[in-house]
């Protein structure tokens, strides 16, 4: 663009010859013509830094130790349920077993605290024995002898009175030895006085039987009867010596509740209860099948056998 002049009131524009301004006579201004501007750089905003990003921060993980730690201790615990069960599993199986055992041996812990107690009392003007019906003579023989008892602290040593000169009657007789012995020495010592263990095979035995243990102080009495279990342990078969059935025994009820049970159950061992025995206990006579262990849990003095003289 040329020069030019420019009035400087009221702005019109002039040739570079004119001097002054032909509308309100002010002199004009020369105009050089415009300097040609750099060219403008665009405005650029500021860069925006582009947002930090964020850094993620895992937590760390729980190491397993923990969890094994609870798996391990489920599992024992879960064992341990399994042995505990199994325990019981076995113990009901052989509570049957064991409760005929130890219902004995409550009723007989019975049958002696009560005795112990009647014993301190002052005994009972004796009446007169009624007139014997039968003519089967009773007799009540002991034996001298001295029964040394294993005991705990120190052994104690029991005699026992006398026996009467041997007079038997015509007829079966029945004669009651106060011996802390077993069954097979019982066995032997009737056999050498010419008789046998006993049987009872009516109700005239039995009544005779009782007969001649009243008064002798005696609870457990061996008589000549023995069981049998069959191989499978199904079976309990009971008979006298002579080899006949205790059939009179079973239908008239004489037997112990859950008698005979041919061994003890409740012991480790499962001992063996092959011997008969007449016992009394819970305030009754009644037959049992036992063991020789009868020398551990009784008296001496209660102990003793039946002999039978034909």
């Amino acid at each position: 663009m040329d020069s030019y002049k420019q009035c400087p009131n009221c702005g019109r524009q002039f040739p570079v010859t004119d001097i002054f301004c032909d509308n309100c006579g002010c002199q004009l201004d020369l105009i050089a013509p415009e300097q040609a501007q750099p060219p403008q750089q665009p405005f650029v905003l500021p860069t925006q830094q582009p947002p930090a990003q964020a850094t993620t921060v895992y937590a760390e993980k729980p190491k397993k130790t923990g969890v094994l730690i609870g798996l391990l201790v489920a599992i024992l615990l879960v064992l341990a349920a399994m042995i505990v069960l199994g325990f019981f599993l076995i113990h009901q199986l052989n509570q049957n077993d064991t409760t005929n055992h130890t219902s004995e041996l409550a009723a007989v812990a019975q049958t002696e605290t009560t005795e112990m107690a009647a014993e301190t009392e002052p005994p009972a003007a004796e009446t007169a024995a009624p007139e014997a019906e039968k003519e089967t003579v009773v007799s009540v023989v002991t034996v001298i002898e001295q029964v040394t008892v294993p005991q705990t602290d120190s052994p104690s040593v029991y005699a026992v009175p006398a026996p009467e000169p041997d007079q038997q009657p015509a007829g079966k007789t029945y004669q009651a030895f106060v011996d802390a012995c077993t069954w097979a020495d019982a066995k032997q010592k009737c056999e050498a006085a010419g008789g046998h263990l006993a049987y009872i095979t009516s109700d005239e035995d039995w009544n005779q039987a009782i007969s001649v243990l009243s008064g002798t102080g005696l609870r457990y009495v061996w008589l000549g009867g023995s069981t049998y279990i069959s191989n499978d342990g199904s079976t309990i078969t009971a008979s006298w010596l002579n080899g006949s059935n205790l059939s009179y025994i079973d239908n008239a009820r004489h037997w112990y509740p859950n008698e005979p049970s041919g061994w003890d159950n409740s012991s480790p061992e499962h001992t063996m209860e092959p011997y008969i025995l007449l016992w009394y206990v819970d305030d009754y006579w009644s037959l049992n099948d036992t063991s020789n262990d009868i020398l551990k849990y009784y008296k001496p003095e209660r102990i003793g056998y039946l002999c039978e003289f034909d």
